[in-house]
């Protein structure tokens, strides 16, 4: 949310490495594939948060998760929703 995606790139993709399984480390990560404007890899993200979560959409995932700031949840589903992630 601060954008500092080349940062955040390298502590995600350490993330997901280590815990693969964990849905959010892959949404995190494709959202910052998009901000850098690497959609092949931020798609490519997203098929693995639907396959480790069939059927997950946007508004599932926007009920799941809390923003403090109405801009910040605006920036995390805009930017999911450029990977294709359904509505």
């Amino acid at each position: 949310m601060v954008e500092q995606y080349e940062r955040a790139l390298r502590v995600l993709q350490d993330y997901v490495s280590r815990v693969p399984q964990a849905t959010s480390g892959h949404m995190w990560l494709a959202l910052t594939y998009t901000q850098l404007g690497r959609l092949d890899e931020a798609r490519s993200e997203v098929a693995e948060v639907l396959r480790l979560r069939p059927g997950l959409q946007i508004r599932t995932a926007r009920q799941q998760l809390g923003f403090k700031h109405a801009r910040d949840e605006k920036h995390y589903f805009d930017a999911l929703r450029k990977t294709g992630l359904p509505e």
